[in-house]
């Protein structure tokens, strides 16, 4: 009997279903904080590159410092939940979602984590006969057959960081569509091996451009600087 009784598979049964659960809130709280992470870590990136026009060698280790950091939040928020989301429980793990069953249904108060430790000390040294082992898991049992332990889980943190996400992800998209500069400046660190001829810093809108009057007549020509304005300008006609 012990870990072979009935009463207790029943109730590690109940129990994986409360982790895994658990571990169901942790990924979606981990994708959103991976895909909020990186648009801030891109955002600040462009932003550098908006401000100073590196070149492509500089580009390319900012590119890198990029990926490099998505990697881990990559590893961090995602892969490494999603491992524990599918792979084996461990006995620790077991232990502590005992406790918080206990804590949060009061029927069951410590009398759940005792008889997983009751099963855990035993396997060490027989210190307790099978029989009392399986009685105590009854009783446990009937206390917890008709309690839903993964009610305990109602994915909160999820949902509380829902609005930060939404509100991050909305403020880099804007920025980068809508910033003056900073959609180019994305495209450049994206394409980081290119060279990029920089934009200058002023250009002139000449109305009415190009026009053919006959001689001798009057044409006045109005000449307007976007960008920063020049210290000097020199016309010249022919």
């Amino acid at each position: 009997m012990g870990s072979d009784s009935k009463y207790y598979q029943e109730i590690l049964k109940k129990l994986e279903g409360f982790i895994r659960k658990d571990y169901l809130q942790f990924l979606l709280f981990g994708i959103q904080a991976f895909v909020a992470a990186v648009l801030i870590n891109f955002t600040f990136y462009a932003f550098l590159e908006l401000i100073a026009n590196f070149n492509s060698p500089v580009r390319t280790i900012l590119f890198i410092l990029f990926v490099l950091a998505a990697i881990g939040l990559l590893f961090y928020f995602l892969i490494k939940p999603f491992i524990k989301y599918i792979g084996t429980i461990r006995k620790e793990n077991y232990f502590n979602a005992a406790q918080r069953v206990g804590i949060k249904f009061p029927e069951v108060k410590d009398e759940l984590l005792n008889s997983m430790q009751l099963v855990s000390e035993n396997t060490k040294g027989n210190l307790y006969s099978p029989n009392l082992i399986d009685a105590a898991f009854r009783n446990v049992y009937e206390r917890v057959k008709n309690l839903n332990f993964q009610s305990i889980i109602n994915f909160e943190k999820a949902k509380k960081v829902l609005p930060y996400f939404a509100a991050i992800s909305i403020f880099c998209l804007v920025m980068i569509l809508f910033v003056p500069g900073l959609n180019a400046a994305s495209f450049r660190l994206l394409n980081f091996n290119k060279e990029f001829i920089p934009p200058p810093k002023f250009v002139f809108e000449i109305n009415p451009g190009n026009k053919e009057i006959t001689k001798g007549d009057r044409l006045d020509i109005a000449v307007r600087v976007k960008g920063s304005k020049p210290q000097s300008l020199q016309l010249s006609i022919r």
